[in-house]
């Protein structure tokens, strides 16, 4: 046990631990009632949205230190620089995790049969109801929660300027090159210089040898 975590195992290097009071949060969220199944699905949520932010952590190859599940949520450390449309992504990071859970766990509700005990239905309500109840806390935009760094997205540092950057760079690539580069055509093949050019591109009336072939 360290600072009363336990160690689970590990995400990248990474510790992923779990505190003491998580079952103490999972009492609360699951209505005060006994129902250690829906328990540990509460906790598995939590592990999950905080795994979805390091996911991203390590895609963007920033550092994550820690992923921790206590009694009131999860935590996810990491370090790095970021740009402002990747740490908005991060921030969005732990729902999309929660999304995947739903997505496999909402299509149970309409063909378990009657007769599916009740821990197993505690688990399914659990990672649907619970989970999308979960989800809407993280949005909103308020510090502390996720939402407070997620709808950046939206703003001017976010899509926005991921756009313009974009159209930005694709045009840069497209441009004709200048200097060293002039002399190659518009597939990057050598074009060797011809002095016939010259009177092609001159004026008739101006035209007149170029000056190496002048007597």
């Amino acid at each position: 046990m360290e600072n009363g975590y336990f160690r689970i195992g590990r995400f990248g290097g990474a510790p992923v631990r779990i505190h003491w009071s998580a079952p103490l949060g999972a009492f609360f969220f699951g209505g005060f009632r006994f129902a250690p199944a829906a328990w540990g699905a509460f906790i598995l949520i939590i592990l999950i949205h905080e795994l979805g932010h390091a996911a991203l952590v390590r895609r963007f190859r920033l550092e994550v230190s820690r992923v921790d599940v206590h009694g009131i949520g999860g935590v996810c450390c990491w370090h790095g620089y970021p740009t402002p449309m990747q740490r908005a992504l991060i921030a969005w990071g732990g729902v999309f995790g929660q999304a995947v859970l739903l997505a496999i766990a909402f299509p149970l509700l309409f063909v378990l049969p009657p007769t599916t005990p009740d821990w197993a239905m505690d688990i399914v309500h659990a990672c649907t109801r619970t989970n999308l109840y979960l989800m809407a806390i993280n949005l909103l935009p308020v510090p502390g929660f996720d939402g407070a760094e997620a709808w950046k997205i939206f703003g001017k540092a976010g899509l926005p300027a991921w756009w313009r950057s974009r159209k930005f760079r694709k045009s840069h690539k497209q441009a004709p090159k200048k200097g060293f580069g002039a002399g190659l055509g518009s597939q990057g093949v050598y074009k060797p210089f011809d002095p016939n050019d010259i009177l092609e591109k001159t004026p008739t009336d101006h035209k007149r040898p170029p000056p190496h072939m002048l007597n």
